[in-house]
């Protein structure tokens, strides 16, 4: 057994039945042993934890590298499949590459197309960022569409509740049909939008 599933066998159920009270719906949507792109709408700094306590699969996510200067727990979140982005760059390569070699050796990678958070409003009328977009173009990685519901569109533990939707798998082929020869940052954004339309479908 891998670290990360020791660890979220022994602290998965506490999170998500009384850390987060989360309700998940569709677990059976979620596919083995293929290249996917997970993607969500994204409220909270605690989104990636619920996702990741939900999914029977191990998710890798980027995270801020100052996260990853903390002592022990910079280690903590390696050991976990994470690995730092430097968002102030505003084009971080070496993310960009590390995401890449991640989906075609066939793991599954965490991304949100909104880019950061954006808690307690309407998720429909948020601007979408093009990475999404760009990862499933560059590995033809399927998008597996997740939806994180709270009443006051915020996580609070302990107290508030979740609901976890996720739906079916979208192929590449669907996502990109239609703007195979547009421009790459063209491209990347219709794809983006693509793949937020089908979260937003998951309400």
């Amino acid at each position: 057994m891998s670290f990360y599933m020791g660890v979220k066998k022994v602290l998965g159920k506490f999170l998500i039945k009384c850390f987060y009270r989360c309700t998940v719906e569709g677990e059976e949507n979620i596919p083995e042993g293929t290249r996917l792109l997970v993607c969500s709408n994204h409220i909270s700094l605690h989104d990636p934890i619920v996702i990741a306590a939900a999914c029977k699969r191990q998710i890798c996510y980027m995270g801020k590298k100052e996260l990853f200067k903390i002592p022990v727990f910079g280690g903590f979140l390696k050991s976990l499949g994470a690995f730092p982005i430097d968002r102030k760059s505003g084009n971080d390569v070496g993310a960009i590459r590390h995401s890449i070699a991640l989906l075609e050796k066939e793991s599954a990678v965490g991304i949100f197309p909104q880019g950061t958070r954006h808690p307690k409003v309407d998720p429909a009328g948020t601007p979408i960022q093009k990475g999404a977009g760009m990862l499933v173009d560059k590995t033809n990685a399927s998008v597996l569409p997740v939806f994180i519901f709270t009443k006051k569109r915020k996580i609070t533990p302990f107290f508030g509740k979740v609901v976890l939707k996720i739906g079916k798998p979208v192929s590449a082929e669907e996502l990109k049909l239609g703007a195979e020869d547009l421009g790459g940052n063209e491209k990347y954004k219709i794809i983006s939008e693509r793949i937020f339309k089908h979260i937003l479908e998951l309400q």
